[in-house]
Parts: structure tokens; C-alpha cells; sequence
């Protein structure tokens, strides 16, 4: 990568990661700025996973020779025990510098409906895939970040195709009028590669552990990749968390209906290959159904002017059951004192 953020390869061209940083992002940036006062690790959280993009530089950060880690970095828990809170929030800052937030972008800086969209997306499909990974707390980290990361590719696409990934990924978009065309080769038509793809290259650049780059290059439909099941379990997790999402209010684009999702072979893969401590199809729906009330509370579905949820397509009442963990806690896999991280 270039000083200038700019990545340069064939057939991808000229893509960069720079962007403008959001509101939220600014805000809170503006805060340090102002405060003598120690950020908090919950509220330094919540900000970077507010902006997957964030979130890539702050895994690159974290895999930076200079901290001399043995093992790669694949969470952001991780990567918050090596950086620091002061180093997280000195980053939050740079978000705002130029080199990160400068970019030049066709059209309007302002974020579009069909970017808010893929952004809780990004966060809804994160906090699912964490919990999945049911009682294994060391697994909720690395499954919570690829979760939020699975769709980079496509946040990608938005930096630099702007005004042709507003039509591409809404609601009523390209991709229906192109009959019979799935959302990746509708990708390649107009950019020349899919959204996975940039995945992939954004993950290889970046040095990124092999298990992600493979996840972010393939999440949206794993059984195309060639991979048995059990060589990458989060793979499935992440496929599982995203396709749930998007008939729960979280879609980014077309959603998915409830039945489309429930009859997935992802859903049986998962208790076959032991991945899950479910033993029934039905009851790890129901506990999806159950944890998106709780997630609701952390990641607002996009909603109609009358007040229902958009591209929500689950059914209205579900079996309930217990929640063994709240949204929140996934990425900092339970932390009992986050003032512990403050280096």
C-alpha cells in the first residue's frame, strides 16, 4: 500500500480505503480532543465496530511487525489487549486525519440509505455469528470480527463506485432488473470483480490470518469455495450470521425470506460438523430469533415511515428462549476489567 492509501493491483485497478469519516466517529474524536478524561473500553468499542474500514485498520495496526506478535491477530479483542485503549483512541483520531478521511468521492459525502444498511448488516451478522459460537468464549472474538468484516468488499465498493453502489445494493436496484443474475455477477459486470473478491485483495494486502482473508472472500455463499466444512468452521458461522440477518431487518439490499433462510443446508452443517451445541435445526432458529430482540437494542433495523421493519421477514412469534449472553460482551469475549488493557 501506498503513503497515499492507495491499493493498486490488476484486475481490481485503483481502490483506496480511504473515506470520510463518519459523524459518530468525528464526534467522538472531537471529545478526546476536548477531555482530559480516559476513554472507556466499551465506548472505544462501540466505535470501532461502528465502521468495518475502521476496523481493517485497526487489525492491520495490530499486525504490525513493529509489536513483534508471534501468532497473527484475528480479533479486535486482540487487538485491543496489544494496542492499548490510548493507542485504539489515537486511531479513532487519525480516522479523522486526512490520509484516511480525505478521499475525493463522486457525488455526495453524505451516507446513502443502502450504505446504513450494509453497515448494520456488517454489525447485525457480527454480533449473531459471536453467538453461535455458543459457549466457547475463545471462539466469540475471532467469530465476532470476521462477522463484521465479512462484507468489506463491499464497503469498499462504496468508497469508490459511490453513485453505481447506491443503485446496485437498494432495495430496488440493477441487480433485479438483470433477470436471473446473482448479486456477484452483477458486481463483475459493473466493476469488474465481485465484492468478494475485493474481500479477499483488501485481506491479502493487509496480511491478514489466511482463515479470514477465506472468509471474507467467500461468506456470502461458502459452498461454492471448495473448502471442507471443518478446515474453516467460522466460515460456515459467518455464512449462517449473514444470511439470518438479512430476513431480520439487517439486509444490505434484496432481503431474504424467512423460509429461504430457514431451508438453508448451512443450518443442518452447522450441528453435522459439531459447530453448534444445537441438535436441531428448529432450535437454533429459535435462538436467533430470540437474540435479534436483544440485538435490535444495539443495531436499529432500518424501518418504515410507519414505524415496521424493513426487508424483515421473521415470523412474528417464535419459541422463546433464555439468552445466554448479551450482544455486547462478543468481541471483548466477556472482559471482567477492561481497565486492565489501559497500556
Amino acid at each position: 500500500m501506498s503513503q497515499t492509501g492507495k491499493i493498486i493491483s490488476s484486475p481490481f485497478g485503483m481502490l483506496t480505503l480511504r473515506k470520510p469519516a463518519t459523524n459518530e466517529i468525528r464526534e467522538f474524536a472531537e471529545q478526546l480532543a476536548s477531555s482530559e478524561r480516559k476513554p472507556q473500553f466499551s465506548e472505544l468499542l462501540d466505535i470501532a465496530t461502528s465502521d468495518p474500514l475502521l476496523a481493517v485498520w485497526i487489525l492491520k495496526k495490530a499486525n504490525s511487525s513493529y509489536y513483534g506478535i508471534r501468532s497473527t491477530v484475528d480479533s479486535l479483542r486482540k487487538a485491543f489487549d496489544i494496542l492499548g485503549l490510548r493507542g485504539i483512541a489515537r486511531m479513532i483520531s487519525y480516522a479523522t486525519g486526512s490520509e484516511f478521511a480525505d478521499a475525493v468521492l463522486a457525488g455526495s459525502s453524505a451516507t446513502s440509505r443502502a450504505e446504513k444498511s450494509l453497515q448494520r448488516h456488517s454489525i447485525a451478522t457480527a454480533n449473531l455469528a459471536a453467538h453461535l459460537s455458543g459457549e466457547d468464549h475463545t471462539e466469540a472474538g475471532p467469530a465476532f470480527t470476521a462477522g463484521l468484516l465479512h462484507d468489506v468488499g463491499k464497503h469498499m465498493i462504496f468508497n469508490n463506485f459511490r453513485e453505481e453502489s447506491n443503485c446496485i445494493y437498494s432495495e430496488s436496484s440493477l441487480w433485479d432488473q438483470i433477470k436471473g443474475a446473482d448479486l456477484q455477477t452483477v458486481e463483475s459486470l459493473a466493476f469488474g470483480f465481485n465484492h468478494g473478491e475485493a474481500g479477499e485483495f483488501l485481506a491479502r494486502k493487509m496480511q491478514f490470518p489466511e482463515k479470514l482473508s477465506i472468509i471474507m472472500r467467500y461468506a456470502f455463499d461458502p459452498f461454492v469455495s471448495e473448502k471442507s466444512p471443518d478446515s474453516n468452521p467460522r466460515l460456515w458461522i459467518v455464512h449462517a450470521a449473514s444470511l439470518f440477518a438479512s430476513c431480520a431487518g439487517y439486509a444490505a439490499g434484496k432481503r431474504v425470506s424467512f423460509n429461504q433462510c430457514a431451508d438453508s443446508p448451512v443450518w443442518q452443517l452447522l450441528i453435522d460438523q459439531g459447530f453448534t451445541s444445537f441438535t436441531s435445526v428448529d432450535a437454533m432458529i429459535d435462538e436467533l430469533h430470540s437474540f435479534s430482540r436483544v440485538l435490535a437494542e444495539i443495531c436499529t433495523p432500518i424501518r418504515s415511515a410507519s414505524g415496521s421493519r424493513l426487508n424483515s421477514d421473521l415470523p412474528p412469534s417464535s419459541q422463546t428462549r433464555s439468552n445466554r449472553y448479551t450482544a455486547r460482551n462478543t468481541d471483548a469475549d466477556r472482559v471482567d476489567d477492561a481497565s486492565s488493557m489501559n497500556q
